[in-house]
């Protein structure tokens, strides 16, 4: 089996986990904090819809290698394809719909500053009233 270019590997097979990959390195002190804050919640969320009986999509490799290649080519001005929703959007966008998504666990695990932070990172080069989440 050959493996996939990217540096992409299959989880453990033992152990059930996550895997979050970061390509490169965050500048700051606050963007690696803001990252590891967004895996935090993240897996808070999925762990909230689970515990209720709730399911998010599991999308196949081929797909999720498709906006892999994508936001490899082009960063954050990348066009990404949500295989759920049918439609297509900017990564940016796509960035303020996962942190519309985890919004509701924010408060319990006291996230939203540093996840406020990351929003601004995100859109800082988009006007807000393009976006279609309100402005922090």
């Amino acid at each position: 089996m050959a493996k996939e270019s990217g540096g992409t590997s299959p989880p453990h097979p033992f152990f059930r986990a996550i895997e979050f990959r970061i390509c490169g390195m965050p500048a700051t002190l606050d963007d690696t904090i803001a990252l590891a804050t967004l895996c935090q919640v993240f897996v808070a969320k999925l762990s909230w819809l689970y515990k209720r009986g709730l399911r998010v999509p599991v999308l196949p490799t081929r797909l999720i290698g498709e906006n892999k290649w994508r936001v490899m080519r082009s960063g954050l001005d990348a066009e990404v394809l949500d295989f759920v929703q049918s439609r297509r959007l900017g990564m940016r966008q796509s960035i303020c719909d996962l942190l519309d998504f985890v919004d509701d666990v924010l408060d319990d695990l006291g996230s939203r500053n540093e996840i406020r932070f990351l929003m601004q990172q995100t859109v800082q080069d988009i006007p807000l009233e393009r976006l279609a989440v309100p402005a922090l």
